[in-house]
């Protein structure tokens, strides 16, 4: 090793093949460590004559470098995966390690608080979680840095899209186009981001003075099973003579399966019947006709949730904010301008 360059914790964890945040807990003295682990670091730092003086001010606070994900929703879940990655990635930039607590769904919420608790961890982050739970309002309370994406807690920060706003804007393109039979395919409304797109879609229906019919609204949810679903519920509407000019779905599954079912019924689309989507998923554009869709910035919505992990411990007197971040409109091939008959 370059004896003039200067020994980091990044250098003993990585002669040590161990994280960062290890060799943070091994010379912090803390006890969730193995000890011969604990000695193996501790003799690598003698050894490359590592000092810790650039980790003294995190030492003196007692910090672990660990940053934890309460995460609800399945990895599999398309939308999550660029947000995690982003996160994590702004995260280990400032030598922060990610651990999740991604099974709440099957333990005890109070079990859930002592692993926190037990892992002595510098903040957390919230995303992906169903928000009216005894989950949400046990972390309301907490007393370390939190930051949620997409939803909002009572005194702590928060990253947020601007879905209401790009739903509008989404759904004043449909008008546009000429359509005015707008059927809305929505979420469980028990979701942050649900409600908004819900919400956006009721007021903007009533702003141009059309009343919602029975069956303008179709029910399904934030997974991967919603393709199914709304295939399954779009072929019922089908066969009892229900079809809409347009469909706005709040999440991008929904609409793929909503257009597996117009094709696989005759019904050609954009041609007889347009759909526009939410979240715009990579899955947008393999599909035949390529999806309209509002765009989510994944990217941004990680990064700046962990850049404002990094501002509130390492500012002092920090306070909690939102951050809002802009949605915007694709336009693809699944959405055309009505025939006129």
């Amino acid at each position: 090793m370059n004896k003039n360059k200067k020994i980091t914790i990044f250098d003993i964890a990585k002669a040590c093949n161990v994280s960062y945040a290890t060799v943070s807990r091994a010379i912090n003295g803390q006890s969730d460590i193995n000890e011969n682990t604990r000695a193996k670091i501790l003799e690598k730092c003698n050894e490359l004559g590592y000092k810790p003086n650039a980790m003294a001010r995190g030492l003196s606070q007692k910090k672990s470098w660990l940053v934890g994900v309460v995460f609800e929703n399945s990895f599999d879940n398309p939308f999550f995966g660029k947000i995690l990655t982003n996160l994590r990635l702004t995260l280990e930039e400032k030598g922060y390690e990610l651990i999740f607590f991604d099974d709440m769904k099957y333990k005890k919420i109070d079990q859930l608080f002592e692993r926190i608790k037990y892992r002595s961890l510098d903040a957390l982050v919230v995303v992906g979680v169903n928000q009216n739970t005894e989950l949400i309002r046990k972390l309301e309370i907490i007393d370390i840095p939190l930051v949620t994406i997409n939803f909002r807690l009572k005194n702590h920060s928060a990253v947020i899209s601007h879905q209401y706003r790009g739903s509008w804007k989404a759904l004043e393109k449909i008008w546009e186009m000429g359509h005015r039979d707008i059927a809305f395919v929505s979420s469980n409304l028990e979701s942050t981001s649900g409600r908004y797109r819900y919400y956006a879609y009721r007021r903007f229906m009533k702003s141009k003075n059309v009343d919602i019919k029975e069956n303008d609204i179709l029910y399904s949810n934030f997974s991967m099973d919603a393709r199914n679903q709304c295939y399954k519920l779009v072929s019922e509407n089908i066969k009892k003579g229900k079809v809409p000019s347009a469909y706005f779905c709040a999440y991008d599954m929904m609409a793929i399966g909503v257009i597996e079912a117009l094709l696989d019924n005759g019904i050609r689309v954009p041609e007889d019947v347009s759909v526009v989507g939410f979240d715009d998923l990579n899955y947008c554009t393999f599909i035949r006709p390529t999806l309209t869709t509002v765009k989510q910035n994944r990217e941004q919505l990680g990064k700046l949730a962990g850049e404002e992990v990094i501002r509130l411990l390492e500012e002092k007197d920090a306070k909690s904010k939102t951050i809002d971040v802009p949605t915007s409109l694709v336009m693809r091939n699944s959405l055309a301008e009505k025939v006129k008959k």
